[in-house]
């Protein structure tokens, strides 16, 4: 459930980058294939992306290639990607929606731990990237209001709802607390949203909601299959990059693109589905 909440989250604040008016970087994927998992002892998600067929445009795709393998945070989108550093990005934030401010600083302390350049099962030129967020759960408690975070099979809150939850935020209460059994929200609420609640909790698997009068605590169970990986097809370009035409240009600008054998065997040790 955190997975898909972060990833609700990655796909807003996506959306709003991606209308700045940024000059498109020039390194493409036709698809984008995102793992995500949390790691407790830690309060971070680790992320891996994997950028299915990549397309690198003559100007300047060469540079912005060497500068993702390098280990330069790029948050990866399908048909282009965003400099999470670039300070004029920054700048233009500055007039986003909150929602969007708080998620480009979380992105900004994204940790790249291996990137590299494979053919996947189909052939395809595909960049592979092994990355570090975090904190989630400080970012979700502290400066994220409790009305603009999506969680599946959660009632819309109501107005005392709330009220009663930004109290509670602004007194450095915490209100999401994970367990290796998944997401849990343990807050204030009014005693009408905490029996439609009880109505309409639609969490299958989860215990019934349980309301003390004041605090209402619902559990959002993993559902990955047993897998601890949460998986994502983010999105797809409206081009498809040519195989051959990118092989030639990796080869003759001197890049090492590992064997689909390889590929197999970073996927078999990273436990993905």
């Amino acid at each position: 459930m955190i997975q898909r909440m972060w990833l609700a989250a990655a796909v807003i604040a996506f959306g709003a980058l991606a209308s700045c008016s940024l000059p498109l970087r020039r390194v493409g994927a036709c698809s984008v294939e995102q793992h995500t998992r949390v790691l407790l002892d830690e309060d971070a998600m680790e992320w891996i992306a994997i950028e299915h067929g990549l397309c690198v445009g003559s100007d300047g795709g060469e540079d912005q290639l060497r500068e993702l393998l390098s280990g330069k945070p790029y948050l990866p989108g399908a048909g282009f990607m965003i400099d999470l550093s670039d300070p004029e990005l920054r700048e233009q934030m500055k007039d986003e929606s909150p929602e969007s401010r708080v998620a480009l600083e979380y992105f900004a302390g994204l940790q790249v731990l291996e990137a590299r350049l494979v053919l996947d099962e189909h052939g395809d030129p595909t960049l592979w990237r092994r990355m570090k967020t975090g904190p989630v759960l400080e970012l979700i408690n502290s400066r994220m209001a409790p009305v603009d975070f999506p969680v599946s099979g959660m009632p819309e809150l109501d107005a005392a709802s709330v009220e009663s939850l930004e109290r509670a935020k602004d007194e450095g209460r915490r209100i999401w607390t994970l367990t290796p059994d998944g997401l849990v929200f343990e807050g204030p609420v009014s005693a009408a949203f905490a029996e439609r609640c009880r109505v309409d909790w639609k969490s299958d698997g989860a215990p019934e909601p349980s309301f003390d009068g004041t605090t209402l605590k619902l559990e959002f169970p993993n559902r990955n299959g047993g897998s601890p990986w949460s998986t994502e097809i983010v999105g797809r370009a409206a081009w498809n990059a040519s195989t051959a035409e990118t092989l030639r240009f990796l080869e003759s600008h001197g890049f090492q693109v590992q064997s689909a054998e390889t590929y197999a065997q970073l996927r078999a040790a990273a436990g993905l589905p």
